[in-house]
């Protein structure tokens, strides 16, 4: 199954901020004001 650029660039957007929550001390749940219905807000 292809992954379409969208697909991808989520993968990469949800990696990197998981190794940001961790290099900060943040716990990932407090991260989740970035998402709405699953897709990425980043405004």
């Amino acid at each position: 199954m292809e992954m379409n650029r969208f697909d991808i660039y989520r993968e990469l957007w949800t990696k990197s901020r998981t190794a940001f929550a961790e290099e900060q001390n943040i716990e990932f749940n407090d991260l989740k004001g970035w998402e709405y219905n699953g897709e990425i807000c980043i405004d």
